[in-house]
């Protein structure tokens, strides 16, 4: 049996935990230095005063394996072009370098990445809406692949502001919550919003 991740919400108890964070894996990927920073940045507490957004760290034991935010964001839908409509996001998604590809074997959804996007996508459930979107890099070719495999499609270019980056949105009106591979060490509300657009995620 492998051994179970925790999940447990930031707050600034956990400042110390996250500065030795890095996901960071070669210099021609910018999307990995800005998750980097931004964990370790004032971005996570902006993002829950601000936007109502939920930041997770996901443990092995007591080392951070890797972490996610998630909250709701109002978007043109269909998008870009339609009407405002609420939706849920995940803005930010790391895994920690030391943990990538693990653990291995042919089962990708063993893996700790694998682990922690489908409690962030079970938490989507939560708030009761039609479509979980994000944002990736579009040089970012693993995580799209990575989205791709877990059912996400393609629906355009972000903003301006994010011209390099791919759209991506999950309909889960008929998604099922999978038993939890990650224990929650506390309960989640579900009245996050946010007016934010992201980096995409790093896996």
């Amino acid at each position: 049996m492998l051994p179970q991740l925790i999940s447990k919400k930031f707050d600034q108890s956990f400042r110390q935990d996250v500065q030795a964070f890095t996901c960071s894996t070669a210099v021609d990927r910018p999307w990995e230095k800005y998750l980097d920073d931004w964990i370790k940045g004032p971005e996570p507490d902006e993002d829950i005063q601000k936007f109502g957004n939920e930041v997770w760290l996901y443990y092995l034991g007591e080392k951070l394996v890797g972490y996610g935010s998630i909250g709701k964001n109002s978007l043109s839908w269909p998008y870009p072009s339609g009407k405002k409509k609420e939706v849920v996001i995940i803005p930010t998604f790391a895994v920690s370098s030391e943990f990538r590809g693990k653990p291995p074997g042919p089962d990708k959804s063993i893996r700790y990445s694998w682990q922690i996007f489908e409690d962030l996508v079970g938490k989507s459930l939560k708030y009761g809406l039609d479509d979980l979107v994000l944002y990736v890099h579009e040089s970012n070719s693993k995580a799209i692949k990575f989205y791709v495999d877990f059912g996400f499609a393609s629906i355009g270019k972000a903003s301006k502001k994010n011209p390099n980056h791919n759209v991506m949105a999950l309909d889960i009106r008929n998604a099922v919550a999978m038993p939890p591979a990650v224990a929650d060490t506390t309960e989640p509300d579900a009245t996050a919003s946010n007016d934010s657009s992201k980096h995409g995620p790093n896996v």
